[in-house]
């Protein structure tokens, strides 16, 4: 791969956009030299990526072939709640799983643009319940996907037993991430996510 100056890197990812925010902190960070890791979200609300969403992945390949790492995120909390104003008959809410599985297409197909061994997938799901968590992490780590689970942004409920007993969330919560912790996950906090993504 042939070196680019930081000054022809800004002109080619400028390239084709109407606006780059913000233009001189950009050149500072490819005057560095370092790659940098770039990151795009995307919401699994259909099951295939369209013709929108090569115009983002365009950009990001070339952010690619400039030397650059790509974080491509999916996150299932749009596709769950579809649109919560009702104005857009095109955005249902869908179930957990399907969400899933647009997920899982998301991840075959991005690979026909980006370069997959400069992208990392990262997969956010927002979860609510023990069995949320724990079938989120079997199923990423049976995916073959290095699975974080972010303590503080996930939450629980309180559980009856067989008895009728209450048991508290609290407890139900801290079980169900020390049953998770290094067998199908890595449990960490939101400030240890964005340290390992930065």
């Amino acid at each position: 791969m042939r070196i680019v100056k930081a000054e022809e890197s800004l002109k080619i990812i400028a390239r084709g956009a109407d606006e780059v925010l913000v233009e001189s902190e950009l050149l500072k960070k490819l005057e560095t030299g370092k790659p940098l890791r770039i990151k795009a979200g995307f919401d699994p609300t259909a099951p295939d990526l369209h013709l929108g969403h090569t115009v983002l992945l365009n950009k990001l390949r070339q952010f690619q072939d400039l030397g650059h790492h790509i974080l491509f995120l999916i996150g299932d909390f749009t596709g769950l709640i579809g649109d919560p104003t009702g104005k857009n008959a095109t955005r249902p809410p869908l179930t957990k799983k399907e969400v899933e599985d647009n997920a899982i297409t998301y991840t075959s197909q991005v690979f026909k643009i980006l370069d997959k061994s400069k992208t990392q997938i990262i997969i956010i799901v927002g979860m609510t319940t023990n069995h949320c968590i724990s079938t989120t992490a079997r199923m990423s780590g049976n995916l073959g996907y290095d699975t974080y689970l972010i303590s503080d942004s996930t939450a629980c409920y309180n559980t009856k037993t067989i008895n009728g007993d209450i048991i508290d969330c609290e407890v139900v919560y801290e079980t169900s991430l020390a049953s998770i912790n290094e067998e199908f996950a890595t449990v960490i906090n939101s400030e240890e996510l964005i340290n390992l993504i930065d």
